[in-house]
């Protein structure tokens, strides 16, 4: 019975998430033609919502994320400690749906990281048209960062450091040349 009201929790959970990712898309696009109507300070201004509830929504699902790789560790830790076959089948069902769920988690977040990059860039390509070029500057510099972010969580599945992603990302790129 737990299971299915689980299965039921997350099915619901995945769809508001979904329609959600939907909603900022269409904002953004909003945004888009508020821009390519000349109405730049309209578009800053939808861009700038759309990034602020996407960052909340982003650092939830980070601490999230960080919430399942410390049950994890946990459980890893504690895997020695099983007694019987019963047990062990038990375990092993956990391990797989926390597993399943960080692996699912990761995506999430790298959907919020791809919606962040959307709406920087396009308050970067704002600016340039207002030809405010510091503002324009640090905007498609963050948007690279996102960039990176986004590229370096497809690969890992695992939490990244948004501090570090940077710095690993450009190493990896160095390494590339």
């Amino acid at each position: 019975m737990d299971e299915v009201l689980e299965k039921m929790y997350e099915d619901t959970c995945t769809a508001i998430i979904r329609d959600e990712r939907e909603f900022f898309i269409s904002k953004i696009k909003r945004g888009q033609i508020f821009d390519f109507n000349k109405a730049h300070d309209q578009a800053l201004e939808l861009w700038s919502k759309v990034l602020e509830e996407v960052e909340k929504r982003a650092l939830a699902k980070r601490e999230e994320l960080l919430a399942l790789r410390n049950v994890a560790n946990a459980d890893v830790e504690s895997e020695y400690s099983t007694e019987t076959e019963e047990a062990d089948l038990e375990d092993e069902r956990r391990f797989k749906r926390r597993q399943y769920l960080r692996t699912k988690r990761a995506n999430e977040l790298r959907d919020l990281q791809e919606l962040q990059h959307r709406a920087v860039f396009m308050m970067a390509s704002a600016n340039f048209q207002l030809k405010n070029e510091a503002e324009e500057t640090r905007l498609y510099d963050e948007a690279e960062k996102l960039r990176r972010e986004a590229c370096l969580s497809s690969f890992n599945s695992d939490l990244i450091d948004p501090s570090s992603s940077y710095s690993t990302c450009q190493s990896l790129h160095k390494t590339a040349k």
